[in-house]
């Protein structure tokens, strides 16, 4: 069964109510732990590595197989050094400056 009340509260006078619940809930909520910035994970997928350096999947293979990067196997995962990847974006694009 719904309870209905009916008051003649003005658009001011609710509007202070709901000021003053939402200001009461908030000093009583527990405060929030000091969370520390969230960081990059330090290896990549062979995808995420791709989308770092504008390139397709088989270029990063084809990195790889260079020696530009290392690759690191996790089971039947690869996992790129995110810092070599962006050092790898770095320097492709210093390259592409000095033509």
């Amino acid at each position: 069964m719904q309870r209905i009340l009916v008051t003649n509260l003005t658009p001011d006078e609710l509007r202070q109510i709901i000021v003053e619940s939402v200001q009461h809930c908030l000093k009583a909520a527990p405060p929030k732990p000091e969370t520390a910035p969230l960081q990059a994970a330090p290896y990549v997928s062979k995808r995420e590595a791709a989308r770092l350096l504008g390139l397709c999947v088989s270029s990063v293979d084809n990195a790889a197989r260079r020696g530009d990067l290392t690759p690191l196997y996790v089971g039947k995962a690869v996992r790129f050094d995110r810092v070599q990847v962006l050092n790898l974006a770095k320097s492709h694009t210093n390259d592409e400056q000095k033509e």
